[in-house]
């Protein structure tokens, strides 16, 4: 039996010293994957607050838009943000969910009650809805444009996903 291959053995050393390694390598596994799961929730957060900000600054500005329906009146307002590398788009809609104007990436229509369409996973929407003194009513729709994927340093296709360029 000289020629055939021995049974594989490990000392009892050998399998503590194994175990401990096993058992410390799933410690890293999981507070890693623990830590970036928490990081992730923590950038949608800063990020959710940050487009609830926009819009909240904003829903004042539009008004007069939203009681006139003037589209020349809303891309004055809006024209600054074209500037603004963290909005991919902002518009005003009118009760009925149409379009009044907008500028970079926005739906064509916004449904009542209805969740602001993202266009992607690295961009987040939100909508704040505007009363007029006249009565109309409107919205107002701010997303906030890829910064996760700057944030990790991931590469940047601004002209993916888009529904409307202004």
């Amino acid at each position: 039996m000289i020629g055939r291959a021995q049974r594989f053995r490990l000392t009892l050393g050998q399998q503590i010293a194994l175990a401990c390694m096993s058992l410390a390598l799933l410690a890293v596994v999981l507070v890693s994957t623990v830590d970036a799961a928490r990081s992730l929730i923590h950038l949608h957060d800063k990020l959710e607050g940050r487009a609830t900000l926009y819009a909240e600054q904003l829903r004042r500005q539009p008004t007069p838009v939203i009681a006139s329906g003037d589209a020349a009146a809303a891309r004055e307002i809006f024209d600054s943000f074209r500037l603004d590398t963290d909005v991919a788009g902002i518009a005003a809609y009118d009760a009925n969910g149409r379009v009044i104007e907008g500028v970079g990436r926005y739906p064509d229509h916004l449904s009542a009650g209805g969740t602001p369409n993202t266009f992607g996973q690295d961009l987040f929407a939100v909508t704040a809805g505007i009363a007029a003194k006249q009565g109309k009513t409107g919205q107002l729709y701010v997303i906030l444009n890829k910064i996760m994927a700057r944030l990790y340093g991931a590469p940047v296709d601004d002209n993916a996903g888009s529904s409307r360029h202004g």
